[in-house]
């Protein structure tokens, strides 16, 4: 049931919602979608820091069993993961930044073994602390991918930890994403 990007842009744009075309177009290519349905073990408990409108959650959803996301703002997506038929294998949890570090430490405790987390998305804060921070509670999964990675604070914080720049470049010549994968 992977979801393709034509498709989301096809169903926004019935929708007239060129708001959220333009800031999900504007990601490129189909590389974060190609790249997850590559990643083995396939991704299966998903968590996603930083929400935004849900579009990327939607990419997400159709290829894990289940994904938690978290943002610290409310912007009302789930009209859209609805409209994709996502929305059953979606937790959706607005909070300030302490409950959000709650229920993932409760999620590490009581559900990693059940939902088996195994993959995480990081576009939140764009703060060096902040992306750290996000960083230290999702680690767990064993694989981190992080939006942004162009961002100066992302960037040095990506290459501290040893991950990998990855995807298409951005204009200032670093690559988009980064991505972290546990030693064995």
């Amino acid at each position: 049931m992977n979801i393709k990007r034509k498709e989301i842009i096809e169903k926004l744009d019935e929708m007239g919602r060129l708001d959220l075309i333009e800031s999900f177009a504007i990601r490129g290519n189909n590389f974060i979608e190609e790249f997850i349905e590559k990643l083995n073990p396939k991704p299966e408990g998903i968590i996603e820091i930083g929400t935004f409108n849900g579009i990327g959650t939607i990419v997400l959803a159709s290829i894990g069993n289940v994904v938690y996301t978290y943002d610290i703002a409310y912007r009302g997506a789930e009209h859209v993961w609805n409209l994709f038929k996502v929305r059953k294998k979606i937790r959706f949890c607005v909070a300030p930044q302490w409950q959000i570090d709650f229920d993932i430490k409760i999620i590490v405790a009581r559900w990693q073994d059940k939902l088996n987390f195994n993959f995480a998305f990081i576009d939140g804060n764009h703060t060096y602390e902040s992306v750290k921070h996000d960083f230290e509670l999702v680690k767990f999964c064993g694989r981190v991918l992080f939006h942004d990675a162009f961002y100066e604070p992302i960037c040095k914080f990506i290459d501290e930890i040893g991950a990998k720049p990855i995807g298409p470049k951005h204009k200032n010549g670093h690559c988009i994403y980064g991505y972290w994968e546990e030693e064995k």
